[in-house]
């Protein structure tokens, strides 16, 4: 875990300064700068994957684990580049889980729950792709213009399969739908908010972002709560 937090406080460094770079591109543009801050992310991506591995093989806290990885796969960029303002504000989940998980790393803040194994592998995976779906939300709150990509729906027809098969699951084994258990109830609530997204309209994209950014954050929740 020696060279992990060094890693982890590289690319939280790294994401802050390709946030100046994004703003400052929007008060005074400059060729260069959007290709510079797209490479910045692919690196950061590429540096949180690399740090996971000594935090896994030493046993560390689950819920760091869980934000480096969300922040690895929320760190790289969106396709679209509408505005300086849209490169931004899809930074910024990657910066805060990015961040979260450099606090908890050095110690100035401290978490439990040390494990051996990812349990929760799958619904890390989905609370990161949820990052990707809340960093192309708010870019698209700053940026009208743009649209959310396909990770939305397809992450909205996972959500609906996942709702399904317990449901289905609970009618077979004891005879109810839903327990109203807390995770159950949980993706209850976020297929819930992503349906509202989805059946938004289309004619009024802020309107659209903002309840997907409601969504993705639910889903980001519910996956760090899950460990």
């Amino acid at each position: 875990m020696d060279y992990a937090t060094p890693l982890i406080g590289l690319s939280f460094g790294a994401l802050l300064t390709a946030t100046g770079l994004s703003l400052w591109n929007g008060f005074r543009p400059m060729p260069g700068l959007a290709h510079a801050t797209r490479v910045i992310r692919w690196g950061v991506g590429g540096l949180l994957l690399i740090a996971i591995l000594p935090l896994w093989a030493a046993g560390y806290s689950t819920l760091v684990l869980s934000l480096i990885l969300m922040a690895a796969i929320a760190a790289p960029p969106p396709r679209q580049y509408p505005s300086p303002w849209y490169n931004a504000n899809t930074l910024l989940p990657a910066l805060v889980l990015t961040g979260i998980s450099f606090f908890l790393t050095t110690g100035l803040v401290q978490a439990g729950g040390y494990v051996s194994d990812p349990a929760s592998l799958a619904l890390t995976i989905c609370g990161g792709l949820a990052a990707r779906v809340l960093s192309e939300a708010l870019g698209a709150l700053a940026s009208p213009s743009a649209v959310l990509g396909r990770l939305f729906g397809a992450l909205y027809l996972l959500l609906t399969l996942l709702v399904g098969a317990n449901a289905l699951a609970n009618s077979w084994q004891r005879g109810v739908v839903w327990e109203g258990n807390p995770e159950e109830s949980g993706l209850l609530g976020v297929w819930l908010a992503w349906g509202a997204a989805w059946l938004s309209p289309r004619k009024r994209p802020r309107l659209r972002a903002g309840l997907a950014a409601v969504a993705a954050l639910l889903l980001v929740v519910l996956a760090l709560r899950a460990n």
